[in-house]
């Protein structure tokens, strides 16, 4: 469990790690894999060690976007005729992706309906995501090098929406990090000093919604009566969609995106 936790950060991830001015080895890139990566490095575990292993394994990547709200790498392990998929994102989405998951023994066993509820209410919304805690999932699953070959060849090399589902079903449930983003310095006293000038401040985010609620309240820009009470203050992207009309991205006759309902 604890090789596929380390797996799961480092070989589906695009932050690297360099050596700074005082010979230390720090990661650089994404905030959200940066921080998973200084956690490991605070366990003592040699991540530049580690991420040389994926050097010329990578056989397909499907980065994350906030449409899919999940990564995909598929990695030939080293001296093996395997193919191992990495899944990582947000947990609703990959949690729902997972049949099987390990038990207090180690052993792989079936990820019934009750437990997947379990994770998503008592460990992620109660213990997490009202706290204003941003969470990750992680997934994979196995399968031999030609069986990999063969589904890729099939499935037009995974280049569309429709040709990447075969690699993200049936897949092995690891576990879930919970991560906080710590308000940066001045935020609170400049969403209060806006209201004073009666600007209306509005977060967008691509949290989780009850993470975003938390740390709007922590931030000020809506007060805990007003996120719990009025359906229209926060909402997901899908809710807001509904109620303004499907938006579309189209380009304009100078090939610029524009949206348009």
């Amino acid at each position: 469990m604890i090789e596929l936790i380390k797996e799961s950060i480092l070989f589906n991830c695009e932050a690297r790690i360099e050596m700074d001015e005082k010979a230390m080895y720090v990661p650089v890139g994404n905030g959200t894999e940066t921080g998973l990566i200084k956690f490991l490095q605070d366990a003592e575990i040699p991540v530049h060690e580690i991420i040389k292993r994926k050097l010329n394994k990578i056989q397909t990547t499907i980065p994350f976007s906030s449409i899919r709200k999940r990564s995909v790498v598929a990695m030939h392990l080293p001296d093996t005729d395997m193919v191992r998929i990495y899944v990582k994102g947000a947990p609703e989405v990959v949690l729902h992706k997972c049949v099987k998951t390990f038990s207090v023994d180690g052993s792989k066993s079936h990820l019934t309906d009750e437990e997947i509820n379990y994770i998503s209410q008592d460990v992620i919304y109660k213990q997490f995501t009202s706290k204003g805690l941003r969470t990750l999932a992680f997934g994979y699953k196995d399968m031999s090098l030609d069986e990999f070959n063969d589904i890729k060849e099939r499935c037009n090399g995974f280049a569309e929406e429709q040709d990447r589902d075969v690699l993200e079903q049936n897949l092995i449930f690891i576990g879930v990090f919970a991560l906080e983003d710590d308000l940066r310095d001045k935020v609170l006293r400049s969403v209060q000093y806006a209201r004073k000038g009666n600007l209306t401040v509005r977060m967008v985010s691509g949290d989780n919604l009850e993470t975003a609620k938390q740390v709007a309240i922590k931030a000020g820009i809506v007060t805990e009566e007003e996120a719990s009470k009025n359906r229209y203050t926060c909402m997901s992207a899908e809710e807001f969609r509904k109620l303004v009309g499907e938006l579309r991205r189209e380009r304009d006759n100078e090939g610029n995106f524009k949206l348009s309902i």
